[in-house]
């Protein structure tokens, strides 16, 4: 994200050390937090349309698998997050080479 200190000391102090806010306080937390919602909401859509591109461009294309990663930018662990958090949907064949391609870097 573009902004990293997410919260300044005046919304921190009023969230953490006070037990209560006043109205002026809760507006701005209301608003930062809103504004960080919308940051992350853009960025997830941004990774979403990148993801498209990549399909439509590998639907389109006869390279194989490991162009495809390279494309991606896949990293190794998340290549172990893919295969232990979802059902993916590559023969035997091209797990392997993705396999293979990782344990050679």
């Amino acid at each position: 994200m573009k902004d990293s200190k997410l919260i300044d000391s005046e919304v921190f102090n009023a969230i953490y050390k006070d037990r209560y806010m006043t109205v002026n306080q809760s507006a701005k937390v209301r608003d930062r937090v809103m504004k960080i919602i919308k940051q992350l909401m853009a960025e997830h859509l941004l990774a979403l349309a990148d993801a498209q591109l990549i399909g439509y461009h590998a639907g389109k294309w006869d390279g194989d698998i490991l162009a495809l990663v390279d494309a991606m930018g896949l990293t190794k662990s998340e290549w172990n997050k893919l295969k232990r958090n979802y059902s993916i949907s590559l023969d035997d064949e091209d797990k392997k080479a993705i396999n293979k391609y990782f344990k050679e870097q």
